[in-house]
């Protein structure tokens, strides 16, 4: 009765007010439904999907690269809290098959910040571009101890919680090698108390790219303590333009992998950069992205099919297409791991070179994968 008396007294009130309001329900409609939401004050606006209370906050581990130690070094100092692990590029395999540091200024610098925020720290080895020492570790039984004895005697030094693998230099013959180094080093490792990550190339078959058939997923996934997926570089210097992952991709790739590795023990690597691809193909962080963007005046769109921030323009009459990583586009990939998956733990590559945004749609949170490792016993495997 009161209604209908407030209807009838003032119903070109009523009228303005239901406009009023269903605008409004538009608006948050348009925002969190469908995602719509400018972070930050610039030409690229991020889409970001609607929100997930329900889903647990998800864990990341931090790598950070030898040859742009500074930004990434900058960034950890804001985002420490964000990681549950940090794995910066510290070492390497060199020639003799030997371990070898690199010289990097903040290294240490990096190191010491995660120990004063109780971060792990597990330095990522690389082949450093050279599969000599690689070889020479994989064939010669005697190199391969004496270089995991190495890897003891560092970490404990170092106060490492362990390490992580990232050879890629490899191929197809070198499976069963590869698959025997990566018992070898678990067992001595657990041994003195350290862990051991293996960082693995995505595929969603047997067959393909080369290098990737080195990597038996089922041998590696039986021992090693996480496995990590590189499920990015779909599209690269190589090929056409196109996101580094697209969403089906990703989820093939998922697929693929659960059938082999313990989804416990998965981490899914995302990329945090992009490319422009023209005369030639240029690999760019998102700050470079950003710049590019503000100097062409782009207004990048979102692209569903490849999972990516799209822009064309042509400049001294050559045409140029960038796809590349935004907070929104990263975030989007995280929830739809959980969601669809239900993993939770992630690999940025890389740290310093992502949009800063992104850590605005996370929370920090304690480390839920870590597992719980001895103290060091300091003695070295024989």
């Amino acid at each position: 009765m009161i209604q209908y008396r407030y209807m009838s007294a003032s119903p070109l009130k009523v009228i303005l007010l239901v406009a009023f309001a269903t605008f409004v329900v538009c608006i948050v409609v348009k925002n969190y439904i469908w995602g719509f939401s400018n972070l930050e004050n610039s030409k690229i606006v991020h889409y970001l999907p609607s929100p997930a209370a329900s889903l647990p906050p998800p864990q990341f581990i931090g790598w950070m690269s030898y040859w742009d130690e500074k930004h990434g070094y900058e960034r950890l100092r804001t985002t420490i809290d964000y990681f549950s692990v940090i794995a910066p590029m510290l070492y390497f395999v060199n020639p003799d098959g030997r371990l070898a540091a690199y010289t990097i200024s903040t290294g240490n610098q990096a190191v010491i910040l995660a120990r004063e925020h109780n971060v792990p720290v597990m330095s990522t080895i690389g082949d450093d571009g050279d599969a000599a020492g690689l070889q020479i570790l994989l064939y010669n039984q005697e190199a391969q101890n004496d270089f995991i004895k190495q890897l003891i005697g560092t970490a404990m030094s170092q106060r490492f919680a362990g390490w992580a693998y990232d050879f890629e230099l490899l191929t197809p013959k070198d499976e069963d090698a590869f698959s025997s180094f990566v018992e070898n080093s678990v067992t001595r490792l657990h041994d003195a108390g350290l862990t051991l990550d293996v960082i693995v190339f995505a595929r969603t078959r047997t067959d393909g790219y080369p290098p990737s058939l080195a990597h038996d997923y089922e041998r590696i996934g039986r021992v090693a303590d996480r496995v990590i997926l590189m499920t990015y570089g779909y599209n690269n210097e190589l090929t056409e333009a196109g996101g580094q992952t697209p969403p089906d991709w990703l989820r093939e790739v998922l697929q693929y992998a659960i059938r082999y590795i313990p989804k416990e023990k998965l981490v899914v690597g995302l990329s945090t950069h992009g490319y422009l691809w023209n005369e030639q193909v240029t690999g760019l962080t998102y700050p470079q992205v950003k710049a590019l963007v503000d100097q062409e005046n782009l207004v990048p769109v979102y692209d569903d099919e490849s999972g990516a921030m799209r822009a064309k323009f042509v400049d001294d009459n050559t045409e140029n297409t960038l796809y590349f990583e935004s907070a929104a586009t990263i975030y989007r990939k995280v929830q739809l791991v959980q969601r669809e998956f239900d993993m939770h733990t992630f690999a940025l590559w890389r740290t310093g070179a992502e949009d800063s945004e992104f850590w605005q749609l996370i929370e920090p949170s304690p480390s839920l994968f870590m597992r719980a490792s001895p103290e060091p016993s300091g003695q070295l495997s024989e």
